[in-house]
């Protein structure tokens, strides 16, 4: 490799590197934690170079150890993916079941306006509910550190301007901060507004399709009995919003979250 190639991979490493360590006083997130395998894997380019021409048996061990990792995180990877397809397609939920809608960041120049995601997100939920002029729904998501509002008011918002979903028919939950206590705050707020019974804990569970095997796992944990209604989402979104959810189950998993 030219050392031109060499000294370009070792420097976007470390500015990878840099951008990942300085933010971590906000936290270690899942976008850290791959942006710091992505710099590893970039500055170990330029120094398996090194590491070859001045120390050749040292690399000889260190190939076979790095190879032995990657195909062990591959399997790994392969079979969070099994689960993740598990729960991958659309489930016909019960009539009495509610609409439960995960939240997925806001945009915009106001910081108000729902993310692509989360709008399709919820054109899916607004397609389900105008199926059944019965049902109501949830909209689950609280206020991130550089949002304006929770992400339940901008969803409500969205579902009644944009979609003439009645307003009566949609519940706020605010107070969540992840998957996890999305479905378990939604759950409270059914148990709360007699919806637990009603439904008997059936949901019709809107969010990613990446997303709806973690999501309906915590469902589950929190006493509902949740049914996939996975959103679409861009095409070219879908590779890293899969690895970073893979990444989670497996984390989840080894965390004892799951």
């Amino acid at each position: 490799m030219k050392p031109l190639f060499i000294i370009l991979f070792a420097l976007i490493g470390l500015v990878l590197i840099y951008y990942g360590i300085m933010p971590l006083r906000l936290g270690i997130t899942l976008g850290l934690i791959l942006v710091a395998i992505g710099a590893l894997f970039l500055f170990a380019i330029p120094a398996s170079f090194f590491i070859r021409a001045r120390w050749p048996e040292f690399y000889r061990v260190l190939r076979i150890v790095f190879g032995s990792v990657l195909a062990f995180g591959a399997i790994i990877a392969g079979i969070a993916s099994m689960q993740m397809y598990s729960r991958y397609n659309a489930e016909e939920p019960p009539e009495n079941s509610v609409v439960v809608v995960l939240g997925a960041g806001l945009s915009g120049l106001d910081n108000l306006t729902p993310s692509l995601t989360l709008a399709q997100r919820l054109d899916t939920a607004a397609g389900l509910l105008n199926e059944r002029p019965d049902a109501v729904c949830i909209v689950s998501g609280g206020q991130g550190e550089y949002e304006l509002v929770p992400e339940a008011e901008a969803m409500k918002k969205y579902l009644v301007e944009e979609k003439g979903i009645d307003p009566v028919r949609i519940y706020m939950e605010s107070q969540s901060h992840d998957t996890e206590t999305n479905l378990l705050y939604s759950a409270q707020l059914m148990r709360e507004e007699g919806l637990l019974e009603s439904s008997g804990g059936n949901i019709a569970l809107v969010t990613s399709g990446f997303h709806e095997f973690r999501a309906c796992h915590f469902a589950a944990v929190a006493g509902l009995t949740p049914y996939s209604r996975p959103a679409p989402l861009l095409i070219g979104l879908h590779p890293m919003y899969w690895l970073r959810e893979a990444l989670a189950v497996v984390l989840e998993v080894w965390l004892g979250v799951m």
